[in-house]
C-alpha cells in the first residue's frame, strides 16, 4: 500500500498535470518517475484515478514489452475533461502492449520431418491458443487440405432458402475424410459464399457421407455446389512448412519452422489474452461515459481469437467480432499515432454509445479479422446516446487482414454508425469488403446508420480469389446523407467459382447515396453494382469513372423496383470497357432508373447496353444525350486517368478530380509503409472437375439428392429427391414435386455445374423423362462465364406434352411413359433427337447457338409449371 506521501510525491511532478512512467523493468513500489517507473498499467491506471478531476495525466510507456494476462479494463473514472485529458503515451513505437508470451530458444528441440517441439506452460483447462507467431511472422495451423486448396461439400437434403441459411449437416466425400476427421479439437473451417465458419463435426454416416455439427449453426448458407472447407488442428495435418500443433494434453508445440529458420534463435510468440488488450467500459445507459480518453504512440500486439464452439458466427463482415482495443460509450477520445499488429480479432472496435472520437495516423495490420468497427448491429432500444456517432477515421493504413476470420473488413460501420466520416485511408489485402456501410436489407425501412462520409479513401486488392458478394465499398439499406466521394478503387477480385468482385455495390435496399466523383477500375465484375432487392430508391451516381472492368463496368442485379420514384439516376460518369460489356443485369426497359449524358467508349467495339444496341437502348429513353467517344485519358493504358484538355467528358459537364489525392497525406512514414505493401497473390482455387456425367441414381438412399449436381427449391413440400416409385432402368429415379405458391416459376430446379471449353469439342446429352399430365419441363445449356448467361440448347415440353425448341412446336411426348432426350452439339450448332418406346426414333435440328456460348457451365432441369400439383421423373442422366 503506497503512503498518503509517496502519492502526494508522484503527483507534484508535472506543472501541466501528473505524467506517470512505466517501464517492463519497473517496480509498482516505485514512484513512477522516468528514473524509477511503475512495472503494470493496472498500478498506472488505479494511481491516476486518485488524481483531482481537473488535473490532466499522462500515462507514458517507456520502450519495451508490457506484458499483459488479461485486458486492461477502464471505465468513467479513468477518462478526463476537455482541459485535463488522460493519455496513454509510448516513448515510441517501440512501447508494446503484448498479450503474447514467448518460448525461450533453449526450450526447442529439432526432431524427425522438420518438425520442432517445445514445452509450453499452458494452464491445464484454459482454452488453448489459435495463433503463432515466428519472427513477427503468422504461421499457419497444421490444417489438410494445405493453404491455397480446399475440399468440397454440399447440402445433405434438398432445402427451402429459408433452411438453407440455417443448416447443420452437409455431404462431403468419402475419399476426403481422414481417419482423424472426428478427433477432439479438430476444426472443419467451411465457406460459402460470403463468409466462413469455424465448426466441429458431432457425427458423421460413413454411408452417405453426411456430417453434422456441435452447438451453433454452421453458416448463413449451405451452398448447393462446391462449397469450401478444410480441416484444422491435428498432428497429421502438419506436414509442411510454416504450419504448428499445439498438443494440449501434452502442453507441446509441434512447429515445421520455414526453411532456414532456427527456432532456438528465434521470436516465437503465442496469444494468451484472447480478443481485447483494452477494454473501456462507458455505459451510454446509466451515463456512466468515459470521455477525453487518448492513446497515443503505442503498439498493441498478440491478441487471440475466439473459434472454438461456443462462439457466435457473424452473418456478414465478422461483425461480432471484437477489437484489440474496444470500447463502449467513449467520448471525445482519439487513438492516434498507434500500431496494431499480430491480432486474433479487430484492431479497434468503437460500439454502442461512442461519439466524437478520432481514429487516426495508425498502422492496423496482420489481422485474424478487420481493421476499425464502428457499431455492429441494430440496438434492440434506440435513443441517441447508443449511436456510434461522429467519430472520424482518417489517415490510417490498414492492410493484411482476414487471416481467421475471411469476412473481415477493413472498416464496418453497422447498424447504429451515423455522421461518420471516414476519409484518407489506405485499404488493401483483405478478402471481403474495404468499406462496409449499414445493417438493414430494406429499401422502405428507416434505419439507424445515415449521414456518413466515405472520401478520399484509396482502396485496391480488396477480396483475392477468396469470397464472393463483394466491394471495395458495400452498403445496406435507407442511409440519407451518405456520400461516397473521391475515393480511387481498383483491383477488387471474388472467388474463381463464385460471383461479385464489384468496386462499389450498394446492397438490398440501399438508398438516397449520393456516389460522386470516384476513380473505380479493374475490378472482375463490375466498377458499380447497384442491386436492386428491396426496393432501393433515390441514388444519385455522378461524375465518376468506371473502367475495364473484366465483366460489365455496370450491373443491376434483381428488379425489385421502388414503387414510387427512381432506383438510380447515372449522370456525367465516364464508362469505358476493352474486355466485358458496359451495362450487365437487369437494366431493362421497365426499370426504374435514368442513365444519361455519360461518356461510353468501347475502344472502337460497339457498346453493348444489356444486349441493346445505341439506337435501342435510346429508344427506351436512356443515354440520349450520352456521347460514345474516347475520353482521352492521359495514358490509360498505365492507369493515368487523369483528362487531357480536349476530352469530350468536358463538353458533358464532366468536373475532373484529383484522385491521386486520395488515401494517406501528410504522413511520410505511413505513405512509405504503404508504398512497401505487396499486393496479395490472387488464390486460385482447384474445383473439383467433372468429366463426363453419367447418373442412375441406384447407389443412392431415397431421399437423398444426388451427389453431384445442385437442387433449388423454395418449399418443403416442393422438391427433388431420389425415389423408389419410378425408374427406367434398375428401382430409383430423380424426382421432381411442384406445388403451387413458389415465388419463382423456376423452382423447384436441378443443375450440374460443369467447366467445359466448347472449342473443337462435341457433346452430347442423354437423359429419360417420366411426366405426369401438366408437367412443364424446361431443359437447359448455360455458359455462365458471362453476365447474364448465354443460353446454348433449350427444349421446353409444355404441359399437354408438346416439346418445343425456340417457340416451335416439334413433337409430343407422351404422359406415364418413359422416353428418351438426346442432345448433340458441336461448332455452335446442336441437333436433338426423341425417343419413344414403339415409336420411331424423331431427329430434329439443325438449331444454332450464339457465337457468345464457348463453355459449358450449366446444365438444368426446371419445373416450370407455375401454380400446379405435379410430380415427374429423370433417370438415366448422362452428358459427355
Amino acid at each position: 500500500m503506497r503512503s498518503t506521501l509517496s502519492l502526494m510525491m508522484v503527483f507534484g511532478l508535472a506543472a501541466h498535470g501528473i505524467d506517470l512512467y512505466v517501464s517492463p523493468a519497473g517496480d509498482d513500489g516505485n514512484a513512477g518517475t522516468r528514473e524509477n517507473p511503475l512495472k503494470t498499467l493496472v498500478c498506472a491506471r488505479d494511481l491516476i484515478r486518485l488524481r483531482k478531476q481537473d488535473e490532466s495525466a499522462r500515462v507514458i510507456l517507456l520502450n519495451g514489452i508490457h506484458k499483459l494476462s488479461e485486458p486492461l479494463v477502464l471505465d468513467e473514472r479513468d477518462g478526463g475533461t476537455s482541459t485535463a485529458p488522460v493519455t496513454y503515451e509510448g516513448e515510441s513505437l517501440d512501447a508494446i502492449i503484448s498479450g503474447g508470451e514467448s518460448i525461450p530458444g533453449n526450450a526447442w528441440q529439432q526432431g524427425a520431418n522438420g518438425v520442432w517441439t517445445a514445452k509450453v506452460d499452458w494452464p491445464k483447462g484454459k482454452i488453448p491458443f489459435v495463433q503463432l507467431w515466428v519472427d513477427g511472422r503468422r504461421l499457419t495451423r497444421a490444417r489438410t487440405p494445405n493453404e491455397g486448396k480446399y475440399f468440397f461439400y454440399r447440402c445433405a437434403v434438398p432445402r427451402t432458402p429459408e433452411q438453407k441459411r440455417f443448416t447443420k449437416s452437409f455431404v462431403i466425400r468419402k475419399l476426403d475424410m481422414p481417419d482423424w476427421m472426428l478427433d477432439p479439437g479438430v476444426a472443419f473451417v467451411g465457406y460459402p459464399h460470403w463468409s466462413n465458419k469455424y465448426a466441429y463435426i458431432e457425427s458423421y454416416d460413413a454411408e452417405t457421407g453426411e456430417v453434422s455439427f456441435v452447438g451453433n449453426d454452421f453458416a448463413m448458407h449451405c451452398v448447393e455446389k462446391d462449397g469450401r472447407y478444410y480441416l484444422e488442428n491435428h498432428i497429421k495435418a502438419l506436414d509442411v512448412p510454416g504450419e504448428w500443433y499445439f498438443d494440449e494434453a501434452a502442453s507441446t508445440l509441434h512447429v515445421i519452422p520455414q526453411e532456414g529458420v532456427d527456432l532456438r534463435k528465434s521470436q516465437v510468440v503465442y496469444p494468451v489474452v484472447r480478443r481485447n488488450l483494452i477494454v473501456i467500459n462507458g455505459s451510454h445507459e446509466t451515463g456512466k461515459l468515459v470521455k477525453n480518453l487518448h492513446f497515443k504512440n503505442l503498439t498493441f500486439m498478440h491478441t487471440d481469437a475466439h473459434i472454438e464452439s461456443s462462439y457466435k458466427h457473424s452473418v456478414q463482415g465478422a461483425h461480432v467480432q471484437q477489437g484489440a482495443l474496444l470500447a463502449y460509450g467513449l467520448h471525445d477520445s482519439s487513438v492516434r499515432d498507434c500500431e496494431f499488429v499480430h491480432l486474433g480479432e479487430h484492431g479497434i472496435s468503437l460500439l454502442e454509445g461512442c461519439q466524437r472520437n478520432v481514429i487516426r495516423d495508425n498502422h492496423i495490420h496482420d489481422l485474424g479479422g478487420g481493421g476499425v468497427y464502428l457499431s455492429v448491429e441494430v440496438p434492440r432500444i434506440w435513443n441517441d446516446s447508443v449511436g456510434t456517432n461522429h467519430n472520424t477515421v482518417e489517415n490510417n493504413l490498414l492492410h493484411d487482414g482476414g487471416h481467421i476470420y475471411r469476412h473481415a473488413c477493413g472498416i464496418f460501420l453497422g447498424g447504429s454508425a451515423s455522421y461518420n466520416t471516414l476519409s484518407h485511408n489506405e485499404i488493401c489485402n483483405f478478402s471481403w469488403d474495404g468499406v462496409h456501410l449499414g445493417w438493414s436489407w430494406s429499401g422502405t425501412n428507416k434505419t439507424l446508420t445515415h449521414h456518413n462520409t466515405v472520401s478520399w479513401n484509396h482502396i485496391h486488392h480488396i477480396g483475392n480469389g477468396v469470397l464472393s458478394d463483394l466491394a471495395a465499398i458495400y452498403t445496406l439499406g435507407q442511409q440519407p446523407g451518405t456520400v461516397i466521394q473521391y475515393n480511387h478503387i481498383h483491383h477488387i477480385s471474388r472467388n474463381n467459382g463464385g460471383y461479385g468482385g464489384w468496386g462499389i455495390y450498394p446492397d438490398a435496399g440501399s438508398s438516397y447515396l449520393t456516389i460522386d466523383s470516384n476513380l473505380v477500375h479493374d475490378t472482375e465484375d463490375g466498377g458499380l453494382h447497384m442491386h436492386c432487392y428491396s426496393q432501393p430508391h433515390d441514388n444519385v451516381v455522378t461524375n465518376n469513372i468506371f473502367a475495364y472492368s473484366e465483366a460489365y463496368q455496370m450491373i443491376r442485379g434483381n428488379q425489385l423496383d421502388p414503387k414510387e420514384g427512381l432506383h438510380v439516376e447515372l449522370e456525367r460518369n465516364i464508362i469505358c470497357h476493352e474486355k466485358g460489356r458496359l451495362y450487365g443485369g437487369s437494366w431493362t426497359k421497365d426499370g426504374k432508373f435514368s442513365t444519361d449524358r455519360n461518356l461510353l467508349w468501347g475502344h472502337g467495339k460497339e457498346c453493348s447496353f444489356n444486349g441493346n444496341n445505341l439506337k435501342m437502348w435510346r429508344e427506351t429513353g436512356r443515354d440520349v444525350n450520352s456521347v460514345v467517344a474516347d475520353p482521352k485519358f492521359v495514358d490509360a493504358d498505365n492507369r493515368d486517368f487523369h483528362l487531357l484538355s480536349d476530352s469530350p467528358a468536358l463538353a458533358l459537364g464532366f468536373n475532373p478530380f484529383p484522385y491521386e489525392q486520395a488515401g494517406i497525406q501528410g504522413n511520410p512514414k505511413l505513405q512509405k509503409l504503404a508504398a512497401m505493401i505487396v499486393p496479395r497473390e490472387k488464390e486460385l482455387v482447384e474445383r473439383p472437375t467433372i468429366g463426363a456425367i453419367s447418373e442412375d441414381f441406384e447407389s443412392l438412399k431415397v431421399g437423398q439428392i444426388p451427389e453431384i449436381g445442385s437442387v433449388y427449391i423454395e418449399r418443403e413440400d416442393a422438391g427433388i429427391v431420389v425415389s423408389d416409385e419410378q425408374a427406367a432402368s434398375g428401382k430409383k429415379s430423380l424426382k421432381f414435386i411442384d406445388k403451387p405458391g413458389q415465388k419463382h416459376g423456376y423452382n423447384p430446379h436441378f443443375a450440374y455445374y460443369v467447366n467445359w471449353d466448347l472449342l473443337g469439342r462435341k457433346v452430347i446429352g442423354k437423359f429419360k423423362a417420366y411426366l405426369t399430365e401438366g408437367t412443364i419441363l424446361e431443359h437447359q445449356w448455360r455458359d455462365w462465364t458471362h453476365s447474364p448467361f448465354v443460353p446454348g440448347p433449350t427444349i421446353l415440353i409444355g404441359g399437354d406434352g408438346t416439346l418445343a425448341v425456340g417457340g416451335t412446336a416439334l413433337a409430343k411426348v407422351p404422359h406415364n411413359t418413359w422416353f428418351e432426350i438426346q442432345v448433340e452439339y458441336e461448332k455452335s450448332t446442336w441437333s436433338l433427337q426423341v425417343i419413344v418406346p414403339g415409336e420411331a426414333t424423331k431427329r430434329f435440328g439443325e438449331f444454332k447457338t450464339s457465337d457468345d456460348f464457348k463453355r459449358l457451365t450449366w446444365i438444368g432441369f426446371v419445373s416450370a409449371a407455375a401454380d400446379k400439383d405435379i410430380h415427374f421423373y429423370l433417370d438415366d442422366i448422362s452428358i459427355k
